[in-house]
């Protein structure tokens, strides 16, 4: 009876570790395998930031639209300044301040009164605040697969 007893232990001992290495497949992994899953760790880790990146240009893209959409109402026939490019301005005489000469992009230049023209940079926030979303939500995807793994790899 006590070769059976010896035998049924050893028995079950392997059924544990073939059942632990079954609930842990990471703690068997390659040296291979695992270079691979920290190198799909550290791309993760450099898509993540490259979402941070873009939110940052999109939120300062955002906010200046805000603060252009507001001075529109500052500005009085009269005379001023009109900016030619960075830093480079030319004396300038506003005879209009109700029309404006929009860039609606790839260069095309469009003619529209201060409604039109207010309505066109709200419709621009709420594109740019949409995509913003967009880049949160996925971000927020990421991180929560960055934090699973890092899990993982601490128990490897």
């Amino acid at each position: 009876m006590a070769k059976k007893d010896s035998k049924t232990d050893k028995n079950s001992k392997s059924d544990d570790v073939s059942r632990d290495s079954a609930k842990s497949p990471e703690k068997c992994l390659s040296p291979s395998e695992l270079q691979a899953r920290y190198l799909q760790f550290e791309m993760m880790n450099r898509e993540l930031e490259q979402f941070e990146a873009q939110r940052q240009v999109l939120d300062m893209k955002t906010k200046e639209l805000k603060v252009l959409r507001e001075s529109m109402d500052s500005v009085i026939e009269g005379e001023g300044f009109s900016q030619l490019g960075e830093g480079f301005y030319v004396p300038s005489k506003f005879t209009d301040s109700n029309t404006y000469l929009v860039d609606i992009g790839m260069k095309i230049f469009v003619k529209m009164n201060k409604n039109d023209a207010k309505k066109y940079l709200d419709k621009k926030v709420r594109e740019f605040d949409d995509v913003l979303k967009k880049i949160d939500d996925h971000r927020n995807c990421l991180m929560e697969e960055l934090q699973r793994q890092a899990m993982e790899l601490q128990g490897i």
